[in-house]
């Protein structure tokens, strides 16, 4: 950076040396009254000069100091991040199995200090293929990332979420990542790690033992049926999880894209809210969705006014959560990719009538749930399903409803519904 500096320093004093040449020559005319008026003319002339010459200066300087200002900037940019190298000092890559990464030498740990005081580690490529065994042992896979089991410290397991390169990608990537990193709560997934050394972003987090709520709703393996009580706690957790985002972090949170593949269960069947990919992060009304941008959410998740307007806000994710609930209580997927069957239609009736609730909860209960608590539930997604954002509950309210006793939420719910709900959003 001399070099840049000293060349606006040898212009700035060669500007003002011009200025001061002008200015004592004004001076010298004012000392000597003209003694003609040929001269006067002259004298009144320079005077009337002198704004111009002066901007033209200015002006000049100016445009030197953007110029040196951007020429800075740009060699900025080409520093590496995290280290303070140019682009050109780089240390040798490798590359392995087809894929580009650092080297084992070039490890980078560091601490970042997250908003409850716990500390989220800063990893290199290397360290993640040594705690992941070489990526040997994926236990699952998403449309643009791939989740494997990690090794962490003693006998403790992990999952680092592998993010695929793309820029889309990579925005979805930090955006997730700031919001881990701030959010903290018991039924939020806890961020322990991440690497963004190389092109494919990495996420680490607590291992779920039980899977996600999709699989234990629809799996097909015997003796894993969620009884009634599991269901009502995944839900009151799932709801305190929306609360917090919405209403608990100094900047709001709008996840937009709640469904049951995103609730984790832990080895106590509790649920911890992940995917934060979609979210927007600071501001609770409403934005616009880019013509040009991919439509968040999942099928039959989705706020139909979202999909009208492409406004989202805070009553985008609860009437997704509306949507889960019906979910949690019928065992039906919310959308068949075969018959294109929405869930909200199938059971428009009863979700108008919210009394005829036990008609559609899950057959694979048995008859082995309490038929008020079943038409509170239901009532609580009604009251989400409207069709009007703004008739929607708040989390807050649908949270404490659902963690109330079974008769006095039904009696609240119904309020909240009204005979205005019947019919909204559910003819789609």
């Amino acid at each position: 950076m001399a070099l840049p500096r000293a060349a606006f320093v040898h212009f700035s004093s060669c500007a003002f040396l011009l200025v001061s040449l002008f200015a004592h020559s004004l001076a010298s005319n004012e000392a000597f009254p003209p003694s003609s008026n040929t001269d006067r003319r002259r004298a009144l002339f320079a005077r009337e000069r002198l704004p111009i010459i002066l901007g033209l200066i200015f002006g000049s300087v100016f445009v030197a100091l953007t110029v040196l200002m951007a020429v800075c900037f740009m060699r900025l940019r080409r520093k590496k991040p995290g280290n303070g190298k140019d682009a050109g000092d780089e240390e040798k890559e490798t590359t392995k199995n087809g894929k580009t990464v650092g080297s084992e030498e070039s490890v980078v740990v560091v601490v970042v200090p997250a908003k409850s005081g716990s500390e989220v580690k800063r990893m290199s490529w290397a360290e993640v293929r040594r705690i992941t065994d070489g990526f040997a042992s994926a236990v699952g896979e998403g449309g643009f990332s791939t989740v494997y089991r990690a090794r962490l410290g003693g006998s403790g397991l992990g999952a680092a979420k592998v993010i695929r390169s793309s820029e889309r990608l990579n925005r979805e990537f930090r955006q997730e990542l700031d919001v881990l990193l701030q959010v903290r709560h018991d039924n939020i997934v806890k961020l322990l790690g991440y690497c963004d050394e190389t092109e494919e972003g990495v996420l680490l987090f607590e291992l779920a033992a039980n899977g996600n709520l999709h699989e234990r709703l629809h799996g097909k393996k015997e003796g894993e049926v969620l009884t009634w009580q599991q269901r009502k706690s995944i839900a009151v957790g799932v709801a305190r999880a929306i609360e917090h985002l919405h209403d608990g972090c100094d900047s709001p949170v709008v996840h937009c894209d709640i469904k049951s593949s995103n609730v984790l269960l832990d080895e106590r069947l509790a649920p911890k809210l992940c995917d934060f990919g979609s979210a927007r992060v600071g501001f609770s009304s409403t934005v616009l969705r880019p013509t040009a941008s991919p439509v968040m959410g999942s099928p039959g998740y989705v706020d139909p006014y979202y999909l009208r307007t492409g406004l989202a806000s805070k009553k985008t994710d609860i009437y997704s959560f509306g949507v889960l609930l019906l979910e949690i209580v019928t065992g039906i997927e919310p959308f068949c990719s075969e018959t294109e069957r929405l869930l909200t239609r199938v059971v428009a009736d009863v979700v108008r009538d919210p009394a005829r609730a036990p008609e559609i909860v899950d057959p694979q209960l048995t008859g082995r749930f309490d038929p008020e608590e079943a038409r509170a539930v239901v009532s609580v997604a009604a009251s989400c399903l409207r069709d009007q954002p703004a008739l929607r509950p708040s989390m807050a309210e649908v949270a404490a409803l659902l963690a109330d006793k079974a008769t006095a939420a039904f009696s609240v719910a119904g309020k909240l519904c009204g005979p205005s709900v019947k019919g909204e959003g559910m003819e789609r």
